[in-house]
């Protein structure tokens, strides 16, 4: 029995006196404190009042670790109706968080012989399944579920996920499409080029689709178009900076479409390619739903060369909408792909190693536009200095994200200030100077002090370069925050220093290369000691590192663009054409 908590009078609902139903009434409104006091009153006037145990369970399991004191009141509510459908399935979900699997599979099984067709039920049912990993049952329910309910999104798409975790990507975008309410699915005519466009959020990840580009360029069985649209970040506050990637791609020579003037409908495209998985920085009329309803396949080709760690991190990386959807998504390793196979709830059978772009941009590093920072230089060795963004004050001096800067900025400029012999590039991630902003953690004063130290030292610059390619073909070495320029650096062969933060995010799987085959310092002694060998020209840990690359870096033969493009051909031979949907 659950004793009453509200020592208040409830108020009389108009037209009769308190009472379960007026509770589930206010709960409905969302008013939980009057669905509480009204739920107990029932019960106060009446012990055997079912359904307020059950407003009071539900009550109790919209709450954060309320599952236990909701299964006590289900438990009730059923003792007093036992063949009540729906608090079967309520006890069932109260179950489940607890580890209690069994009993919530029983539940659902009995819920669901007393109603097979409610889509509550056959989604609770199919959700405990899928939680207990039995795909066979839950394949089952799903497929009744979209039976029954033919336009069900919601069971769509968990179908698809379903049936992608078991290797089917072709049946699984058939369900993905449908649950984003398109139900058509073609293969490109025979006879005419396969058309494809590739999304351009941010000039400084044009290197993720920069050789495909290229490579679909090249093919005459390819039409490619490019569509340029803003980067509507919330630490961007004007759109000078959401819509910097148009000035990029105008600059850079390379043919655009702006979104407003591309026409996203069915039929406009055989494949979309995009670079970034963050549906809240596209416009309206543009996220990946939309994308799914117009065009059949999306290939996701990462921005990043990911090496952060931590969980916030690793679901960005690898289990959002788009990863989990895409009908393929491109894997610079296989380790990599490994991180898919563990971290994305649709496994990684729609992922495919074929090295990444942003390699392919490298190999010709030494004759790439850096011409202008080496004069600059002097003769100097380059130092690149890669802060990160992400700085989240707790009291200890760098925050728990992945930036140290606020720790380090006085003591490198104070460092290389008495190091003639070398000279600072500053090129912070793009988002660093709007999120300090942002989050009031540089005053104007401060930042303006900031610039004005760096214009005053000879051998100190900062690059707002919208492309990277000239910072990393200048720089002798990096030092770097956890960041995806760690990856990408070290594939150049050049030493990295990776500033650790103690109470950062870390890294994730490929942190023993840093460990072991780069550089790290956690306090000045061991910056010293790496500027030291910088400037003598001494790397220790080169041989080892250039040995090990290959394992963290896929480079194939002729390029990841051509890999890519081969890989979808491959894909796209490998289906069959109509599609039936059923």
């Amino acid at each position: 029995m659950v004793a009453a908590s509200a020592t208040a009078t409830p108020p009389v609902p108009a037209g009769g006196m308190p009472g379960a139903n007026a509770a589930r009434a206010e709960m409905t409104r969302g008013n939980h404190p009057a669905a509480l006091q009204l739920a107990c009153a029932a019960i106060q006037r009446d012990p055997q009042c079912h359904d307020a145990y059950v407003v009071l369970g539900e009550l109790a399991l919209a709450k954060p670790q309320g599952e236990s004191v909701a299964e006590n009141l289900f438990r009730q509510a059923l003792a007093l109706r036992p063949n009540d459908a729906n608090v079967q399935r309520l006890l069932a979900t109260a179950l489940v968080p607890q580890g209690k699997v069994d009993e919530a599979v029983a539940l659902a099984a009995r819920a669901l012989q007393a109603q097979p067709r409610d889509p509550a039920t056959l989604l609770l049912a199919a959700r405990i399944q899928l939680a207990s990993n039995r795909l066979v049952e839950a394949e089952k329910i799903l497929r009744a579920a979209v039976h029954f309910h033919p336009a069900w999104r919601e069971a769509n798409g968990l179908l698809g996920d379903l049936l992608k975790r078991r290797g089917d990507v072709s049946g699984a975008l058939i369900r993905h499409r449908r649950a984003a309410g398109s139900n058509e699915m073609t293969l490109p005519p025979v006879g005419r080029p396969r058309r494809a466009i590739l999304l351009v959020q941010l000039g400084a990840a044009w290197a993720s689709l920069a050789s495909l580009h290229r490579a679909l360029a090249n093919d005459p069985e390819w039409n490619v178009t490019v569509v340029g649209l803003p980067f509507l970040h919330s630490h961007y506050s004007d759109d000078s900076e959401r819509h910097a990637v148009f000035g990029f791609l105008t600059e850079a020579g390379i043919p655009f479409v702006r979104w407003e003037d591309f026409r996203l409908e069915p039929g406009c495209a055989d494949v979309a390619f995009l670079h970034l998985p963050y549906d809240e920085t596209l416009p309206r009329g543009w996220h990946h739903d939309d994308l799914f309803r117009a065009v059949p396949r999306l290939v996701y080709i990462p921005y990043a060369l990911v090496v952060v760690g931590g969980t916030e991190n690793t679901a960005y990386q690898f289990n959002l909408p788009l990863q989990q959807r895409a009908w393929m998504v491109v894997a610079h390793s296989p380790r990599n792909r490994a991180m898919f196979t563990r971290h994305c709830t649709t496994g990684d059978a729609h992922v495919a190693i074929t090295g990444h772009p942003k390699l392919d941009v490298l190999q010709n590093l030494d004759t790439a536009p850096g011409e202008a920072l080496r004069r600059e230089a002097a003769g100097r060795k380059v130092v690149c200095w890669n802060p990160h963004f992400d700085v989240r004050p707790d009291g200890s001096r760098f925050g728990s994200g992945c930036s140290t800067f606020l720790g380090w900025q006085s003591f490198l400029l104070d460092e290389i200030a008495r190091r003639p012999d070398l000279f600072l590039l500053i090129r912070p991630h793009p988002l660093f100077f709007s999120t300090l902003a942002k989050k009031n953690l540089w005053s104007p004063a401060e930042a303006e002090e900031f610039q004005r130290r760096i214009a005053a030292l000879p051998n100190v610059r900062l690059d707002s370069n919208a492309e990277y390619l000239p910072a990393f073909s200048a720089s002798a070495a990096m030092i770097s925050d956890a960041s995806s320029l760690i990856l990408e650096f070290a594939a150049t062969g050049r030493p990295l220093l990776y500033l650790r933060n103690p109470h950062g995010p870390g890294l994730n799987d490929h942190g023993d290369l840093v460990r072991d085959h780069l550089y790290t310092a956690e306090n000045e002694s061991e910056i010293r000691t790496f500027l030291d060998q910088i400037a003598t020209g001494s790397d220790p840990r080169r041989e080892g590192r250039l040995a090990a690359l290959s394992e963290y870096l896929v480079q194939p033969e002729g390029g990841a663009g051509v890999a890519i493009v081969r890989a979808i051909d491959e894909r796209l031979a490998a289906e069959v054409s109509p599609v039936p949907v059923s």
